[in-house]
């Protein structure tokens, strides 16, 4: 049996950014009880944190370097 490879380096694996995502909405937790932000403070912060500096920002150099 012959088994051909794709030539793809990468796993097709969401995991990775679902547990990365999970690590930053604690460690953005963390950060807001730590400057003792309000409840909506928090919720923003992550927010920012994922939507526009993790996915957002890599989003966009994935886009720039392809």
């Amino acid at each position: 049996m012959d088994v051909e490879t794709k030539n793809q380096w990468a796993r097709d694996d969401p995991a990775f950014v679902a547990v990365t995502i999970l690590l930053l909405i604690i460690s953005s937790v963390a950060y807001g009880v730590a400057l003792q932000l309000p409840f909506l403070g928090v919720l923003e912060l992550i927010c920012w944190v994922v939507f526009v500096k993790f996915l957002g920002v890599g989003l966009l150099v994935s886009l720039v370097n392809w």
